[in-house]
C-alpha cells in the first residue's frame, strides 16, 4: 500500500463551452497540450507533454475514433463528456494513482469500456485528471442512463479516498466510521438540514452562475434575479393586482423576461432581455415556479405586444384571397431550417476531418512522384554521359562534352528541385474550403440545406451592410410571380423542368437562375418568381416559370404591367397550363379564354368532320384501279429472295440484350439523378483536392457497379434461366418473330403473284386469253404446298422447344 497522504477529492462534470457546442477535437487538443509541470518523483519544473492515457489506437487518433463511433448514434445530439477530477493544493499523486481514480470514476456512472482519453496536468496549485470520454458506446452505438451523475461521481470521489488512503472531503455524500469501519452515506439527513447549512453562502446559486462569479468576479444574472426583481414579483403575487400581463411588466422593469420552459406553459424561466447571451435560470429560483403560477393566475397568457408592427397591421386588413394563416407554420419553418442547417455543419466538419485524414497520403503521393521524376532524370543523364563515353570520340572533345553535359545535368538538377520546392510550398498553403465555399459549392449541385444557408448568408451580409447596393427584394420594376401568403421561403430545389431548361445557384445569395433555351430566363428568390427585360416577352421562359410557381405557391399572384399579364394570360391558355391566378379578374379571364379556346377548337373539329365525309364519298364515286406494276418492277420483285426464318437462339438473345439495355438505361438514369455525375479528379483544384476526387471517383464506380453494372447483370442472368418468368419472356420474343416473318412472307408471295399477273398481260407474245384450267390447278396446287410446308414447320419448331424447356428423363 502507499504512504498515506491527505488529499481531498472533488469530481466535476464540465459544461459545454461558451457558445454552447462540444468538440472532440478542441477538447483533446486541450487536454493533451504541451505545459509547464512538476516532476512528482523529483520535484524539477518541467516543460513537455503531459502523461496521457487511453483505450483508443493513438492519442492522436482518439477524437477521430471517438467522432467516427458517435456519428452511429444519430440520436446523441452531444456525444462528448468531460470530467475533471481534482486534488487539494500541495499534493502530487502519481500518475497510476490519477489514471486508476479516472477508469474507477468512469466505471461509477456506466462509462465503463467506452473510448475515453484522459491527461494529468500538473501546471496549477491543484493537480487534477483530464477526461475525455465519448457517451456513445463502441459496439453498442448506444448512450448508458447516467441519472444523477453528479452524486454517483461524488460517492466514487468517496470510495477512491477510502481505497488510496486519501483525507476525505464533503459533497452530496461523506464518509462515517462506525465500529472502525469506514462506509459511505449521505452528508445531510434531510433536505431541511440542508438548506439550514447552505444560508449565507453562495452554494445556493447554481453551479454555472457560481463559477461566473468566482472566475470573473461580476454579478450573475441568478444573483441579480434574486435581489429586488424577485422581492417585486413576490410583493405582486401577494397583492390583489395579480395577473400575467402585471407579472410580464414588473419584470420587464428589470430587464427580464418570463418564458414557457415546454409547449404545455406549465414551466418557465426567466431570461434577461438585452443580454441574449447569458443563460436563463428557472422561474422557481424567484419563487415563481408553474404550479403556483397557473394556480393563481390562471393559464399562461404571453406578454402583449409593447410596439407597432407595421407588416402585422398591414395584414390585419381582411382579404378572402389570403390563405387562412398557420400561426405555428412560420415557427415550424424555422426549426426545420435550423436543423437542416445544423446537419449541413456537421457535414461540413466531416468533410474537413476527410480533408485533413487526406493530406497525409496526398503528401505520401506526392512525394513518390517526385521521387520517381527525380530518378527519371538520374537515368536520362546517365545514359547521355554513356552516350559520350562510347561515341569514339577524342580525349578532348569528349571530355568537353562532358563538361557540357555535367552543366546542363546540374542545371537540370536545379530546376527540378525548384519545381519539387513550388510544389511542396503548395502542397504546404493548401487549405480546406471555409465553411461558406463549401456550402456555396453544395448548392451548385441542388442541396436545398445548401441554397438556404446561402440565402441566411446573404441576409447577414445586407443586415451589417457589407452589402448595401444590394436590393433585399427584386426591383419593383421587373415582372414577377410571387405567392400571396407571407410565408418563409426558400429557392424551390432545382429540378429539370425541361429538356431545355438548366439551372445554376448564385454562390453569393443562393437565388437560383434558371435558363431556357440556353438564354437566361427567370430567377427563383425565393418568395418571388423574377424575369428580365428579355424573359419577360418570350413565351418558353413564362410557361417554365408559371410551373414553377404553381409547384411552389399553389395559387400565382403576377406582378408587372398590362402587357405582361397578358402574356402570362395567353401563354396559360394556348399551352393549356394547370395553374391558378390569385387575382380574381384574372383567373376569370383564364377561365374564359380556356372556354372560347375549347369551343373554337368544338367548332372546328365539327366543320373538319363535315369536309372529310365529302371528301371520302367523292372518292367513293371513283373506281379504284390499282396503277399496273412496270415490268421491270415485276422482274425485280421475282428476283427477290423470299424472307429468311429467324433462329430461335438468336431472336432470345437480341431480346434478352435489349431488355438489359433499357433496364440498364433507367438504373443508370436513376444513380445519376442521386448521385450525380462521376467526380472528375482531373478538374480538382490542388494536390489534396485532386487525391480526395481519387478517392471520390473510386467510390463513385464502386456504387455505380453495385447499383447498375451487377443489377444489369442480374438480370441477364435470370433472363437467360429457366424461371418461369424468363421462359415466358423468350416465348413471347420467339412468338413475335414468328408473326412478323409470317406476315413478311405473305406480303412477298402476294407480291411476287401480281409480279407474274403483270408479266403476263404485258408479254408481247403472251395471249390475252385468261390462264387455262390446267395453270389454275397447278398454281393452287403450288400454293397448298407452300402452306403446308409452314405448318410442318412449326410443328417441328414447337417438338423442339417443348423437347428444351423440358428435363432429359431418359435413364
Amino acid at each position: 500500500m502507499t504512504s498515506r497522504k491527505w488529499i481531498a477529492m472533488i469530481a466535476k462534470i464540465v459544461g459545454r463551452r461558451s457558445d454552447g457546442k462540444t468538440s472532440f477535437r478542441s477538447l483533446s487538443k486541450y487536454i493533451n497540450s504541451f505545459r509547464h509541470g512538476i516532476d512528482p518523483e523529483t520535484g524539477e519544473v518541467t516543460e513537455g507533454a503531459v502523461a496521457v492515457q487511453t483505450n483508443c489506437l493513438s492519442e492522436d487518433t482518439a477524437w477521430i475514433e471517438m467522432w467516427g463511433t458517435s456519428v452511429r448514434s444519430k440520436r446523441t445530439k452531444d456525444p462528448v463528456m468531460h470530467l475533471v477530477l481534482s486534488w487539494s493544493k500541495g499534493d502530487c499523486p502519481t500518475d497510476d494513482q490519477a489514471f486508476d481514480a479516472g477508469k474507477f470514476a468512469l466505471a461509477a456512472i456506466g462509462l465503463n469500456g467506452h473510448e475515453y482519453l484522459s491527461a494529468i496536468h500538473r501546471d496549477t496549485d491543484n493537480v487534477h485528471l483530464h477526461i475525455m470520454v465519448n457517451k456513445v458506446h463502441p459496439d453498442r452505438h448506444r448512450v448508458p442512463k447516467m441519472s444523477y451523475s453528479k452524486f454517483t461521481l461524488d460517492k466514487a470521489m468517496r470510495q477512491i479516498e477510502i481505497d488510496q488512503g486519501w483525507k476525505h472531503d464533503n459533497g452530496p455524500f461523506s464518509v462515517k466510521e462506525v465500529d472502525g469501519k469506514k462506509s459511505i452515506d449521505w452528508t445531510y439527513t434531510s433536505a431541511a438540514h440542508r438548506l439550514k447549512a447552505r444560508e449565507g453562502s453562495r452554494a445556493d446559486l447554481p453551479e454555472k452562475a457560481r463559477q461566473f462569479e468566482v472566475h470573473s468576479g461580476n454579478e450573475s444574472l441568478a444573483s441579480y434575479a434574486k435581489g429586488p426583481p424577485k422581492d417585486d414579483a413576490k410583493a405582486l403575487m401577494e397583492s390583489a393586482k395579480a395577473s400575467w400581463q402585471a407579472l410580464h411588466t414588473i419584470l420587464a422593469t428589470h430587464g427580464l423576461e418570463l418564458r414557457p420552459a415546454n409547449d404545455r406553459n406549465d414551466a418557465f424561466y426567466v431570461a434577461s432581455v438585452s443580454d441574449t447571451a447569458q443563460a436563463p435560470i428557472k422561474a422557481s429560483d424567484m419563487g415563481l415556479g408553474g404550479g403556483k403560477l397557473i394556480k393563481q393566475l390562471g393559464p399562461y397568457e404571453p406578454l402583449k405586444t409593447r410596439y407597432f408592427d407595421r407588416e402585422a397591421l398591414e395584414n390585419q386588413n381582411y382579404s378572402k384571397h389570403r390563405p387562412l394563416r398557420d400561426p405555428t407554420k412560420r415557427a415550424d419553418n424555422r426549426e426545420k431550417r435550423a436543423k437542416e442547417r445544423a446537419e449541413l455543419r456537421g457535414k461540413y466538419e466531416g468533410f474537413v476531418v476527410e480533408w485533413k485524414a487526406r493530406k497525409a497520403p496526398a503528401k505520401a503521393e506526392l512525394a513518390h512522384t517526385q521521387k520517381l521524376r527525380r530518378k527519371a532524370l538520374t537515368d536520362l543523364l546517365r545514359a547521355e554521359r554513356e552516350g559520350i563515353r562510347r561515341s569514339g570520340l577524342g580525349g578532348n572533345d569528349r571530355r568537353a562534352l562532358l563538361s557540357v553535359a555535367a552543366f546542363t545535368a546540374a542545371a537540370k538538377r536545379d530546376e527540378l528541385k525548384a519545381i519539387f520546392k513550388a510544389e511542396n510550398a503548395s502542397l504546404r498553403k493548401e487549405k480546406h474550403l471555409s465553411y461558406r465555399e463549401w456550402v456555396a459549392d453544395c448548392a451548385q449541385v441542388g442541396d436545398p440545406a445548401a441554397i438556404a444557408q446561402l440565402r441566411g448568408f446573404s441576409y447577414a451580409d445586407k443586415r451589417k451592410g457589407k452589402h448595401p447596393q444590394e436590393p433585399d427584394v427584386a426591383d419593383v420594376q421587373r415582372p414577377y410571380f410571387t405567392a400571396t401568403s407571407d410565408s418563409d421561403l426558400d429557392p424551390a430545389r432545382p429540378a429539370r423542368l425541361s429538356e431545355r431548361v438548366t439551372w445554376a445557384v448564385d454562390r453569393s445569395t443562393g437565388a437560383v437562375n434558371y435558363t431556357v433555351n440556353d438564354r437566361l430566363a427567370f430567377r427563383d428568390e425565393g418568395r418571388r418568381i423574377t424575369f428580365n427585360k428579355d424573359s419577360r416577352n418570350d413565351a418558353d421562359s413564362i410557361e417554365m416559370g408559371l410551373l414553377l410557381a404553381k409547384e411552389k405557391f399553389d395559387a400565382v399572384a403576377v406582378h408587372g404591367g398590362q402587357e405582361f399579364r397578358d402574356r402570362v394570360l395567353s401563354t396559360a391558355v394556348e399551352r393549356r397550363l394547370d395553374v391558378r391566378f390569385a387575382d380574381p379578374e384574372l383567373e376569370q379571364q383564364r377561365k374564359e379564354a380556356i372556354k372560347a379556346d375549347i369551343d373554337q377548337k368544338r367548332q372546328r373539329f365539327v366543320e373538319d368532320q363535315k369536309q372529310l365525309h365529302g371528301i371520302r364519298q367523292h372518292e367513293a364515286k371513283k373506281v379504284h384501279r390499282q396503277a399496273a406494276m412496270a415490268r421491270d418492277e415485276a422482274r425485280q420483285a421475282l428476283s427477290a429472295p423470299a424472307p429468311v426464318r429467324p433462329v430461335r437462339d438468336y431472336v432470345e438473345m437480341d431480346a434478352v440484350e435489349a431488355d438489359v439495355a433499357q433496364y440498364r438505361s433507367r438504373l443508370d438514369c436513376t444513380y445519376r439523378e442521386s448521385w450525380g455525375e462521376r467526380p472528375d479528379p482531373e478538374k480538382a483544384v490542388g494536390f489534396i483536392g485532386q487525391h480526395m476526387a481519387k478517392g471520390k471517383a473510386m467510390q463513385w464506380d464502386n456504387d455505380f457497379g453495385k447499383n447498375v453494372e451487377r443489377p444489369s447483370e442480374a438480370r441477364r442472368d435470370h433472363l437467360n434461366s429457366h424461371h418461369p418468368d424468363a421462359i415466358k419472356f423468350r416465348d413471347d420474343a420467339w412468338s413475335q418473330a414468328l408473326k412478323t416473318h409470317d406476315s413478311s412472307v405473305s406480303a412477298w408471295t402476294k407480291k411476287c403473284d401480281y409480279a407474274r399477273q403483270t408479266l403476263m398481260n404485258t408479254h408481247v407474245d403472251s395471249e390475252p386469253a385468261a390462264p387455262n384450267q390446267d395453270d389454275q390447278r397447278a398454281a393452287r396446287q403450288t400454293g397448298a404446298q407452300r402452306l403446308q410446308q409452314r405448318q410442318e414447320e412449326q410443328e417441328r419448331e414447337r417438338q423442339n422447344s417443348l423437347n428444351r424447356d423440358s428435363p432429359d428423363l431418359d435413364m
